[in-house]
């Protein structure tokens, strides 16, 4: 009976698509090609896509269009243009069909690609590793522990326009930028550290902290100044005093003296006065920089790199330190 839909005929087409052609081909049979008596075409023996007018078997029409935007040849390009030979609602439903799967395809794609976890890139992280050196050697920085130093950071990142950076709106991504920043500004606080409990022995070679600083600012943009040098000489006379403690407490001392000192100092010319003292010793201890190879550039000709990061460095707030609690020191 027309209409019903043969269960064997379902069963050959596990393909929904195919199914639904299925139901249009048994519902509204169509006559057999004239002169033929088969329609099981194999690959090769397909027609140009341009010329559609003699096929009425679906699923044979169906072959033709999968081929045609899989793998288009000489004979397929031209499967887009099949509309204008096609005359049977039969023929202009199984184009149809095959391009809605296309678009789905596309969606399909797309919606994969958006979904791929996002990384950060090499070149990123190698932002990443300058700008958190940067902000660790800044001589305006007033707290090197908490999550301040880390939201500086990205900020100062995002003021320059660092390539590779995720949307602000992408939180999500922006947490991954967060956690590698934080994990190079670690990096950065130990190789300082170290570089400066070396510079203390006799034999060093970074002994003048002029030859420190070049020490630390090598293969990076920062440029060395007068102020880079009097706060190595801060964190050096820190080195000095308190060389017992270890690594979860020596930052977390430096961040005290500078929150009592400013905090203590009524002025700023006060304060400034108390850093360039320890500058002064530590020249009459370590050497003075002008002996050394180091030129000093004024602070007036920094580059914007490290004008930005200065900047933010500057705007730390220390009431809110975010760190771990440490172990009172005396």
């Amino acid at each position: 009976m027309a209409g019903i839909i043969d269960p064997e005929l379902l069963a050959a087409h596990e393909d929904p698509s195919l199914r639904f052609l299925a139901q249009l081909n048994t519902a509204d049979p169509s006559p057999p090609l004239e002169g033929s008596d088969s329609t099981d075409f194999d690959d090769e023996d397909l027609m140009d896509p341009s010329d559609l007018s003699g096929i009425k078997d679906v699923s044979a029409l169906m072959k033709i269009i999968n081929i045609g935007r899989s793998s288009p040849t000489k004979q397929t390009q031209n499967w887009t243009h099949m509309p204008r030979c096609m005359t049977l609602p039969e023929e202009r439903a199984a184009l149809l069909f095959a391009e809605v799967v296309e678009i789905v395809d596309i969606i399909k794609q797309k919606a994969q690609q958006r979904v791929e976890e996002w990384k950060v890139s090499e070149n990123l992280k190698k932002s990443i590793t300058t700008f958190a050196k940067g902000i660790i050697l800044s001589p305006t920085i007033t707290m090197y522990r908490g999550n301040g130093p880390a939201e500086k950071v990205l900020h100062a990142m995002q003021t320059l326009g660092i390539r590779d950076m995720p949307h602000p709106d992408d939180l999500s991504n922006m947490q991954k930028v967060l956690t590698e920043i934080r994990h190079q500004l670690t990096i950065a606080r130990n190789l300082v550290k170290t570089r400066i409990c070396d510079s203390i022995e006799e034999d060093s070679a970074t002994r003048n902290i002029g030859d420190l600083a070049m020490a630390l600012t090598a293969g990076t943009p920062i440029q060395p100044t007068v102020q880079l040098l009097v706060r190595l000489a801060f964190l050096r006379w820190h080195a000095v005093s308190y060389a017992s403690l270890d690594e979860t407490q020596w930052w977390p001392r430096v961040d005290d003296t500078l929150k009592t000192w400013r905090s203590t100092c009524p002025t700023e010319l006060l304060l400034t006065k108390a850093f360039n003292k320890m500058f002064d010793d530590n020249k009459l201890t370590y050497g003075n920089p002008t002996e050394s190879e180091l030129q000093m550039v004024n602070i007036r000709d920094l580059p914007n790199i490290q004008s930005a990061i200065d900047r933010e460095a500057s705007k730390l707030d220390t009431s809110r330190s975010g760190g771990a609690k440490r172990r009172r020191v005396n």
